[in-house]
């Protein structure tokens, strides 16, 4: 069934959030790149806000619903900054630590693109982290263990890991190409939007070197303290100040 056409837009902390009615609803969607307040994937489903109502009109949307959605956006967010800011210690299986710290890489890159610039750029570089352990120490890479993990596919792995990583170090100097590389575990949605006009911002990543890949996964990871103090107030929810909410600002698109 083709997509209904965006009927609205909301304006959510100054932000555009496009409202598009459903056969199930109805379904927020980002209308531009950059932060999407109540989505770290740029598309929310309200079938369960509003029910399986077909085609409901944006009028229909309760008043404080898109607030409520940004808050608990925001709360996702923080706990993901703070699980993946968190030292990664290598356990005695090396296929669990590849796909903890994979898994933990792909999330925070990939909710930084619809992410506030500052919140982007601690996911991004965390994600970083991960990635580069992953590259860098053989504790963190998976060995061939049965039918699936063969060589090969545990060689398969590390090279999609390569690929992203060089990915990553692409996106945060600002160069965003039109699609992403095709073997990158990336938000493709993003770049079906159309580019910023004044571009992307840059994230500086953090220094790794390779002479630390080997027995030092606490000094890999090293913890800048203040930083995660920050980290976990922020997940307590002690949000910096957003300014007024608009949550329920409309106009026709």
């Amino acid at each position: 069934m083709d997509a209904q056409p965006i009927a609205y837009v909301f304006t959510v902390r100054g932000r555009p959030v496009g409202y598009r009615p459903s056969y199930f609803g109805g379904e927020l969607v980002a209308t531009e790149r950059g932060y999407f307040p109540v989505s770290s994937t740029g598309y929310r489903s309200l079938a369960g806000d509003l029910g399986f109502e077909h085609y409901v009109s944006a009028a229909a949307v309760p008043e404080g619903l898109l607030s409520s959605l940004a808050t608990e956006a925001d709360k996702e967010r923080q706990a993901t900054l703070v699980r993946v800011a968190r030292k990664l210690p290598a356990g005695p299986d090396r296929l669990a630590n590849f796909i903890g710290a994979s898994m933990d890489a792909e999330k925070a890159i990939n909710d930084g693109f619809f992410a506030p610039d500052a919140d982007r750029a601690a996911l991004w570089q965390s994600g970083y982290r991960r990635l580069c352990l992953i590259d860098g120490d053989p504790r963190f890479r998976p060995e061939p263990n049965d039918r699936v993990w063969t060589p090969e596919f545990c060689a398969d792995a590390i090279e999609k890991v390569r690929t992203l990583l060089a990915f990553v170090q692409q996106l945060a100097s600002g160069d965003f190409p039109a699609q992403p590389p095709p073997r990158a575990a990336v938000l493709h949605s993003y770049f079906d939007l159309p580019p910023k006009p004044a571009g992307e911002p840059v994230t500086v990543l953090p220094a790794v070197t390779s002479e630390l890949s080997l027995g030092s996964t606490e000094e890999y990871l090293r913890d800048d303290e203040e930083e995660m103090e920050c980290f976990q107030r922020r997940a307590a929810g002690h949000f910096p100040d957003q300014g007024p909410d608009q949550g329920m600002q409309m106009r026709l698109f």
